[in-house]
């Protein structure tokens, strides 16, 4: 007698590679991730539903780091609108010379900093993504002039909103 869940497990597993190979730069981020979930699993369902969790959460690092970049480049557009809807009501915003809580806020600390630049360069120099946050590593040139070597790190909740962003100036 046939197993039905595990065969629509199957079905249901293989459609979610099919979507991934049509993304194929993280591919081995998530051949890690069903290495490390299906680890000495004694059964073929315990081992597709390890490739399923796995799958995931690479799929919710892609979203995570599409999100960031997303703020990223809004932020060097001075997009004040798309920054608003990135971000939940009770964001938070904390740097190396302030500390705010909730979306007017944010979005006044926002708006002051878009007032006092010209122009903003965003250089993305490294991601790091995780089922639940973002590491961006960047240099930021501000008016041609200033230029600043910063880490932010983005918090994301379940709908794929931004709960608080934290930055850090390097030297």
């Amino acid at each position: 007698m046939p197993n039905h869940s595990l065969d629509e497990l199957r079905d249901t597993v293989e459609r979610m590679e099919d979507r991934l190979l049509e993304q194929p730069a993280g591919a081995p981020g998530y051949e890690a991730l069903v290495a490390r979930f299906a680890a000495d699993l004694p059964n073929e369902r315990d081992r597709r539903l390890a490739q399923s969790a796995a799958l995931m959460v690479h799929q919710q690092q892609s979203v995570n780091a599409s999100l960031a970049t997303r703020f990223l480049e809004a932020y060097a557009a001075k997009d004040l609108d798309t920054i608003a809807s990135l971000i939940t009501p009770n964001v938070r915003l904390r740097d190396w010379n302030l500390a705010v809580s909730g979306r007017e806020a944010f979005l006044a600390e926002t708006r002051k900093n878009f007032e006092e630049a010209e122009r903003i360069a965003i250089d993305l120099l490294h991601l790091h993504a995780t089922a639940g946050s973002v590491a961006a590593e960047m240099r930021i040139l501000v008016n041609e002039d200033i230029e600043l070597t910063v880490v932010d790190v983005f918090d994301f909740d379940h709908q794929g909103r931004i709960t608080a962003v934290r930055s850090y100036k390097g030297i």
